[in-house]
């Protein structure tokens, strides 16, 4: 059997970076009327950590376009999973 290699899918990355950027985008302009933590704590916090995760998903769908590498080696012997951020997982 011959070696098997899973690829990250660009148009993906690139969907997800679209849709992250117009949000981080989104909240970069009207930061001042919808983060107001003195009347709404509670739903400011809430978008302040949304804003952080998909700021977060632009970081990761950049390191997915940008990937040579597999993400996943299938052989005869092995299983081989890249993880985007750390070492090979046999």
């Amino acid at each position: 059997m011959r070696e098997l290699n899973f690829y990250s899918n660009k148009f993906t990355s690139a969907l997800l970076l679209i849709i992250s950027s117009l949000f981080v985008i989104g909240v970069f302009f009207t930061r001042e009327k919808i983060l107001n933590f003195e009347e709404n704590p509670f739903k400011s916090t809430m978008l302040f950590l949304g804003f952080l995760l998909f700021v977060f998903s632009i970081i990761l769908s950049l390191l997915l376009l940008f990937r040579k590498k597999p993400l996943l080696t299938i052989t005869n012997t092995q299983i081989i999973i890249y993880n985007v951020l750390a070492k090979k997982k046999l």
